[in-house]
């Protein structure tokens, strides 16, 4: 009988037992499967509360598992079944924790450590897939850890470790010990391994104190080892732990400046990092001022200065990181006269010059005096090496590589949050990005300066950049200009003149443009009225003393024309005095049909000539009255047979499709309701209604909620 029970133990994925009942329901799937070797064998009294069922697939496939894993010799008769068990690992998705124990189980039984190291990769892959699937088993792990010998699965281990959850099952001081005694290991593969895993224990909040001071610790020696690989990934670990507040102190400083002159990219980047989030947690540190260590500036002062200076390094990737962390410094309290050094030419001009003729003082040691394109510059003076936040900016809005441009902008743009005083210069600076070869480079330049140039007037020669654009086969191109458009204003009126007939051609080329451009048209004449009441005469057909013929409203041109002069005259008065009668003929017509983009000038003017006809109604409802009326219609739905529901989903969708033409504000809500409404005029079209219609309501309740609670603008 102790035989047999060996027997169940081993064969059975998992064991139901239950009381002995004669009214007992019939077996579930998920039981368990007994499996016996011997078919014809009787099973004794003693086990009659196991239940015996068919089981299923998923059973059979692990059961089929374990049995060639009993098989296997050879190391690569291992590798093939891992394998060819991880390709297929969804498929025991049902019995993972129970594969986790087995994989466990093998390693543990195993002595070679190439098969060990097997096991733990492809416990690793088990891991990553499913989360806290071999947790329980960590301890066991650790254990072999400190009494294997074996390089290969001390890596092994520290790699499956740092992925591992840090639940309270595992003992977060004993890995941490783990971790810093193969920290040191000749191996470097070991070594990365180990500093990838004090990483992760360095971020707990429950380990002890002298543990983390011990990872960090390590991690500083470690950024002095030979090996470029063991100094970035120290650095690396150095950040991660830098990002949750822990280890913050300035004394590091010194050391992290050292590795900015690394050879190795990865290192200076890290190195960087590093820097950057030491400035932006502790920024009011006082460290010494450059060599001299008679003099101290603020931390993050001289950070910003090294961070400018990695502006002109040679690997792209520092340069792009270098460029996004100046902005980033500028909301932390950066001296203002160094932001300025960023946004001077002048200043970058100097430099380049003085560090062109220091590497000409090389050459010819002799001479006192240098002289370079005509400026004669003291040897002295030009002695320097590093260019340090002089032009920085500058030199990154002019890089050769498009993604260093991308963050220089982005700076740009966080300077201009912190700083109103640098915003014309910027304005300057985004503007001439318009004419960038990557597209990508001029959308984000255009962007930003829809963001940050709101009642800035722009030159001729900056409108001008904005015209050559306006024609853009990118739509994405021609919002962002439109964006910008309604935002600034136009500094002669010539120029407004030109950016006029550039939109009409925009909506004669793009027709999907109409109504951008038209908004864009009615923020124009409201921002520069005083231009448009001098471009009259060019506008619109007019003459002071002789009739001229009315023009034709449906032309386009004519209508662009109307909605810039109107809205102008809401501003300035005095344009209303020189129109033309057929403008106030149009105006009605045109305060009818487009209210959203023409003014209410009955308020602000007694004219008789403004008043809406009697046929016409008084109060133009605008888009957002009718969306909440579609809104309030389509409780309405409950009412209706099934037959006459469907075409009332369908005259729900067309008018959500005309609020949507009508207000951009309401573009998303209303064709988001209105694709809901075409499903259901097409699911009531289906053989079973009730079924489509008790889900359907659930649908439309949830989306309709959401509907309302949005704010309308």
């Amino acid at each position: 009988m102790t035989t047999l029970k060996k027997r169940i133990l081993q064969n059975i994925s998992q064991a139901e037992t239950v009381s002995e009942t004669t009214n007992e329901e019939p077996p579930i799937t998920t039981v368990a499967t007994l499996i016996l070797e011997n078919k014809t064998q009787s099973i004794p009294t003693s086990a009659h509360k196991v239940r015996v069922v068919e089981y299923k697939a998923i059973y059979r496939r692990f059961t089929e598992f374990i049995k060639r894993l009993k098989a296997l010799k050879t190391l690569r008769e291992y590798n093939e079944i891992l394998v060819e068990f991880t390709d297929r690992l969804i498929l025991y998705r049902n019995c993972i924790d129970d594969c986790a124990a087995i994989l466990v189980q093998h390693l543990l039984d195993a002595t070679d450590p190439l098969i060990q190291t097997a096991f733990l990769n492809t416990l690793k892959i088990v891991e990553q897939r499913y989360p806290t699937s071999s947790i329980k088993h960590s301890n066991e792990l650790l254990n072999l850890g400190k009494q294997t010998k074996s390089i290969k699965v001390a890596s092994a281990l520290l790699s499956y470790f740092s992925i591992l959850p840090m639940s309270s099952s595992v003992d977060k001081n004993a890995l941490a010990r783990f971790a810093i005694q193969y920290s040191t290991n000749t191996h470097v593969r070991v070594q990365l391994c180990a500093f990838k895993l004090l990483s992760t224990l360095g971020r707990i909040p429950d380990l002890e104190a002298s543990l983390k001071t011990s990872i960090i610790n390590k991690l500083l020696q470690a950024i002095e080892h030979d090996d470029a690989r063991i100094r970035a990934e120290a650095l690396r670990a150095m950040v991660d732990l830098f990002k949750c507040k822990v280890g913050l102190n300035s004394n590091y400083y010194s050391s992290f400046v050292e590795c900015l002159q690394d050879y190795y990219a990865e290192v200076r980047l890290a190195a960087c990092e590093a820097l950057f989030l030491l400035g932006i947690n502790i920024p009011d540190s006082i460290v010494p001022l450059g060599l001299s260590t008679d003099e101290s500036s603020k931390l993050i002062n001289e950070i910003f200065r090294l961070i400018c200076d990695l502006t002109n390094d040679e690997a792209k990737i520092v340069r792009v990181q270098a460029m996004k962390m100046i902005g980033k410094l500028c909301r932390n309290g950066v001296d203002i006269n160094l932001i300025h050094q960023t946004l001077d030419k002048k200043l970058l001009r100097i430099t380049k010059k003085k560090a062109f003729i220091a590497k000409v003082e090389q050459l010819d040691s002799e001479t006192d005096d240098i002289t370079v394109h005509d400026v004669t510059v003291d040897a002295q003076s030009a002695s320097i090496t590093a260019i340090g936040p002089c032009g920085a900016l500058i030199s990154g809005l002019e890089d050769e590589y498009s993604d260093v441009r991308a963050a220089a902008i982005e700076s740009c743009y966080e300077i201009s949050c912190c700083y109103d005083a640098f915003q014309s210069k910027l304005v300057e600076y985004i503007v001439s990005m318009f004419d960038d070869d990557i597209e990508h480079v001029r959308l984000l330049a255009m962007r930003t300066l829809g963001k940050i140039a709101r009642g800035r007037v722009l030159s001729g020669e900056q409108v001008l950049s904005i015209l050559t654009e306006l024609l853009s086969r990118s739509y994405d191109i021609r919002s962002a200009l439109h964006d910008i458009l309604r935002v600034v204003r136009i500094g002669d009126p010539d120029t407004l003149f030109k950016l006029f007939h550039r939109l009409v051609e925009n909506i004669q080329r793009f027709k999907t443009d109409t109504y951008s451009v038209l908004r864009c048209l009615r923020e124009l004449g409201q921002n520069n009225s005083a231009f448009i009441a001098l471009l009259l005469p060019k506008l619109l057909p007019m003459h002071s003393y002789l009739d001229v013929q009315e023009p034709q409203f449906s032309k386009i041109d004519h209508t662009c024309a109307l909605i810039l002069v109107l809205n102008a005259a809401l501003h300035h008065p005095s344009i209303v005095s020189v129109l033309p009668d057929y403008v106030f003929r149009h105006y009605r017509y045109l305060r009818t049909k487009e209210p959203e983009l023409t003014p209410n000038l009955q308020t602000n003017f007694s004219d008789v000539k403004f008043e809406v006809d009697a046929s016409l109604s008084i109060t133009i409802p605008s888009s957002h009255d009718a969306f909440e009326r579609i809104l309030k219609r389509s409780e309405q739905s409950q009412d209706l047979h099934a037959n006459d529901r469907q075409q009332f989903y369908r005259n729900l969708a067309a008018e959500l499709h005309k609020v949507a033409e009508m207000d951009v504000d309401l573009l998303a809500i209303s064709e988001c309701i209105s694709l809901y409404y075409e499903i259901r005029y097409f699911e009531q079209g289906g053989n079973d209604v009730l079924e489509v219609d008790k889900y359907g309501k659930v649908l439309q309740s949830r989306l309709l909620e959401v509907a309302q609670s949005l704010p309308l603008k």
